[in-house]
């Protein structure tokens, strides 16, 4: 089954149109994305407030900025290790991150990774609609001398919200072509951001270290929510590489462009974020801070980094889920039900300002996120490993087709020993959770030092190994095979 082509999206008359393709495999004669442009949506989705809240969220818990840059690197590092070669997921299948986890998990498993797309895309659109909406609303009180009213908020959220619901809306191609110019518009505003705070910047330790006063496991507690933030993108990674050429480009050239697109914005925000920190006041948060902090001059480039960078993250976020819910509920297209996840993300982000509170939630989320994803992740690249990065990409979309059977069909369309291993990590990880709003009983074991995400990782795949090498699959399910030209 063969909707139509993305590439007439972006390369015709039609590009200026709402994208009609959904997750079904996009034949190689019709995958005309670029390394180049993949690259720099993984830059641009960065650059926006929600991203650099998390790279602040390290100088809040105690550290300096020097701390916070050190477990900032180390964190994201490890997590690219994962992240980079799931990008290969997309690119050998030819669909979505979730619908290619099907080879390893069932193609009804891959409704798990279906469900991680929904909850992060609902969260981090709700962030950064919360974060740029914050932003607009206080800089427009600097300028005029007004308070930063209820009012205000409500509407500059809708404002944000909306702009980024349409181009998630619109799909596949104006966010890849919007997200160039975020790059260099957004990244420019930001590289400027480090001189016109450099005035105020003092490479001290505000408040005291979050986990009982010890530095090792608040530096963790900081590379943790580094190492969370690439890990997030995996659901959604698939989403674009799926259009680069397999004629055009090399595994090794796909997974780079992924680690090193991901790692320059990460990086580059978060130190952002972690600045910020050390060079306005904690107590005022990361936005009101940055503002307070800034010249006049500056201004400009905060709104600049509030209106665009939201569209970034944003409509990455919301496009990638569109695919997953369309094509789990027979008849909805992938922009109706794009619009529906926007209208309930923007709902939250009412939810975060007036009833919760939200920089509590973010720390809490990601420390969840990350015990939950990274195992799925890492048992996704064991499972595909040994399947010789290579797709039975008909059988992938069995479920999809509402079809049954076929390679990946296993146990009624479940991979038991995928699906237990996960179970087994995601465990482990509620256990040892040191989260605020769901502790673990084993918490404190270790002194304050988190070991839910690490251990979560290990004791997954570890499950998966050793009930692969106790069961092992059959042989038309694990060994590596050559995908025909004609189904393609």
């Amino acid at each position: 089954m063969v909707m139509k082509s993305n590439s007439e999206t972006m390369e015709s008359s039609s590009r200026l149109g709402v994208e009609t393709r959904g997750i079904e495999h996009v034949p190689e004669s019709q995958r005309h994305g670029t390394i180049a442009r993949f690259a720099s949506v993984w830059v641009g989705a960065q650059l926006s407030f929600n991203v650099i809240i998390l790279g602040w969220l390290p100088a809040s818990f105690g550290l300096t900025f020097w701390e916070s840059a050190t477990c900032i690197t180390a964190g994201l590092l490890v997590g690219l290790i994962f992240y980079g070669p799931f990008a290969l997921l997309g690119f050998r299948g030819g669909t979505n991150s979730s619908t290619a986890s099907g080879a390893v998990f069932g193609v009804v498993g891959r409704l798990i990774g279906s469900i991680f797309s929904v909850v992060v895309a609902l969260a981090f659109f709700a962030l950064v609609v919360w974060s740029g909406g914050a932003a607009l609303v206080s800089v427009l009180a600097r300028l005029f001398g007004t308070t930063s009213s209820d009012l205000a908020l409500v509407v500059c959220f809708a404002l944000m919200g909306s702009i980024t619901i349409l181009l998630a809306v619109y799909g596949f191609a104006w966010v890849v072509r919007v997200q160039v110019w975020i790059s260099i518009l957004v990244g420019a505003a930001i590289a400027v951001g480090f001189f016109a705070l450099a005035g105020t910047f003092q490479d001290a330790a505000q408040g005291q270290l979050v986990v009982a006063g010890n530095p090792t496991g608040t530096w963790m507690l900081g590379a943790l929510i580094a190492f969370s933030v690439p890990i997030s993108y995996g659901p959604f990674v698939g989403d674009y590489s799926r259009y680069l050429s397999e004629t055009r480009y090399t595994g090794r050239q796909v997974v780079a462009a992924n680690t090193i697109g991901m790692f320059v914005g990460c990086w580059a925000v978060m130190l952002f974020g972690a600045f910020i920190g050390a060079a306005s006041s904690i107590e005022l948060g990361p936005v009101d801070g940055l503002v307070s902090a800034s010249p006049n001059w500056f201004l400009a480039p905060i709104l600049m980094i509030a209106l665009v960078g939201t569209l970034a993250q944003g409509a990455l976020a919301l496009y990638g889920t569109g695919l997953d819910i369309a094509s789990i509920f027979p008849g909805v297209r992938r922009w109706k039900a794009t619009l529906v996840v926007g209208l309930v993300g923007v709902g939250l982000v009412y939810f975060g300002q007036f009833v919760w509170s939200v920089i509590d939630l973010v720390n809490d989320f990601v420390m969840i996120l990350s015990f939950v994803i990274s195992p799925w992740m890492l048992i996704c690249l064991i499972g595909v490993a040994r399947q010789g990065w290579r797709f039975d990409v008909e059988d992938l979309q069995v479920f999809n087709d509402r079809r049954r059977g076929g390679r990946y069909w296993y146990r009624n369309g479940w991979e038991p020993r995928a699906v237990v291993a996960w179970l087994g990590g995601v465990t482990f990880g509620m256990l040892f959770s040191p989260a605020a709003s769901f502790p673990g009983p084993l918490a404190g074991v270790f002194g304050g030092v988190d070991v839910s995400v690490v251990g979560s990782l290990l004791t997954g795949g570890a499950i998966y190994l050793l009930l692969l090498k106790l069961t092992p699959l059959p042989r038309a399910s694990a060994h590596a095979f050559e995908v025909a030209s004609e189904r393609r």
